[in-house]
């Protein structure tokens, strides 16, 4: 059994409490992060527009929290203590927060319109069990979201040992586009889209900087190769083998 709390410690989610404080004072909506989750947003309005939706392992809540209240009834469900705890302090009380995993909800059948997993299939014991009780949630003509790192992309094979998103032993599985549409299928889910994220730019250097501590015991070694990583970025979109994937799904037997 792994040690959650060696794993998922308090600081895992870094300083929740003063992102909370900043989106309060507008000024969380001002930085880079803020936009990164505007993009997640716009993927899901344009998928679904709006309705009940659901962000499993939404750590902070700072996605349900980015999305426009007046068209999203929220939920949000994550198993660490400290993060359910900072959000339901900071009082957004609009938001329906759960302490646990999918099935700690207990939800009825065809509950959401909108499923998302955000980074948290590859930390699963049970990914296949989890997303056919998403598939169980999830009403007709409703999607479901899922974001992995991608075991198949150029970084992955650059860096090896070294890639940022091995994150070993808390990602307990690495997909590729193929068995990601496995996966889904085997959990009652059709593949309707895929997407390039556009994160796959952090993940580089933070190998980078991985591979530079390690070997040399210094970050001089990053600094100098850091500008390489731009041709190996284009490089992976121009392949589509960029560091993470996007899954959009729906019900089978359904149409696109």
């Amino acid at each position: 059994m792994l040690e959650w709390d060696r794993l998922y410690p308090d600081g895992y989610l870094g300083d929740i409490e003063n992102a909370l404080r900043q989106i309060r004072a507008g000024a969380y909506q001002r930085s880079r992060s803020w936009k990164r989750l505007q993009a997640r947003v716009g993927l899901v309005d344009e998928a679904i527009g709006g309705g009940r939706i659901l962000d499993v392992g939404c750590g902070a809540g700072l996605f349900l929290l980015a999305l426009d209240g007046r068209r999203w009834e929220r939920t949000g469900v994550e198993p660490i203590h400290a993060a359910i705890a900072a959000v339901r302090t900071a009082g957004f009380a609009d938001i329906d927060w759960s302490e646990g995993d999918l099935f700690d909800l207990n939800a009825p059948e065809r509950s959401f319109d909108c499923i998302t997993f955000w980074s948290v299939v590859e930390h699963l014991s049970q990914p296949r069990r989890t997303l056919t009780e998403a598939a169980r949630l999830l009403r007709p003509g409703g999607k479901i979201f899922v974001s992995v790192p991608n075991f198949a992309s150029l970084q992955s094979t650059v860096f090896g040992r070294h890639w940022y998103h091995l994150d070993l032993p808390r990602h307990l599985h690495h997909f590729t586009v193929d068995s990601l549409n496995r996966l889904s299928r085997q959990a009652g889910l059709q593949p309707v889209r895929r997407f390039a994220r556009l994160e796959v730019l952090h993940g580089m250097k933070q190998s980078l900087l991985s591979w530079s501590e390690e070997r040399f015991s210094s970050r001089v070694p990053y600094y100098l190769a850091k500008p390489a990583l731009w041709p190996l970025y284009w490089l992976e979109r121009g392949t589509g083998r960029t560091g993470d994937i996007l899954l959009v799904a729906g019900l089978q037997d359904e149409p696109e």
